[in-house]
C-alpha cells in the first residue's frame, strides 16, 4: 500500500500527459477505486486521442469488466495509431477478445435456446 501511495503522490505533477493519466487510472482501478480510475482514464483518452498507450489501457478496463465488444473497439483504435507495435498487440490482445467474445455470444445463444420462456 506504500508504494501506490508513492506512485499516486508523484503523479500528479506529470498530469498534463495523457498517458501517465491513463496508467494512474489502470493502476487505481485494480486498487479497488474502480471510479476514480475510469474517470482519469478517459480524461487522459480525451486529452491525446492519437495515443495508442492510452486506448490500449482504455481496452483493458472493458476487458476487466467483460465488455470484450468495446475492448475490440479500443484495441483497433490502438492498432490505427501504433505502427511500432501493431503485430504483438493484434496477436495477443485482439485475437484473445475477440475468441472470448464470440465464445460469449455462443454461450449466451446455447443459454436462451435451451431456456423455456
Amino acid at each position: 500500500m506504500e508504494a501506490s501511495r508513492a506512485f499516486t503522490c508523484r503523479i500528479p505533477v506529470l498530469s498534463g500527459i495523457s498517458e501517465t493519466l491513463s496508467m494512474k487510472g489502470l493502476v487505481l482501478t485494480y486498487m479497488g477505486k474502480k471510479e476514480e480510475g475510469w474517470d482519469l482514464v478517459k480524461k487522459g483518452v480525451r486529452f491525446d486521442l492519437s495515443s495508442h498507450i492510452c486506448w490500449h489501457v482504455y481496452g483493458l478496463l472493458h476487458k476487466s469488466d467483460k465488455n470484450y465488444e468495446e475492448a475490440m473497439k479500443c484495441y483497433n483504435q490502438a492498432l490505427k495509431f501504433d505502427k511500432v507495435c501493431t503485430l504483438r498487440i493484434k496477436s495477443s490482445r485482439l485475437s484473445l477478445v475477440a475468441g472470448q467474445y464470440e465464445y460469449l455470444k455462443g454461450r449466451r445463444a446455447t443459454t436462451s435456446a435451451t431456456t423455456p420462456i
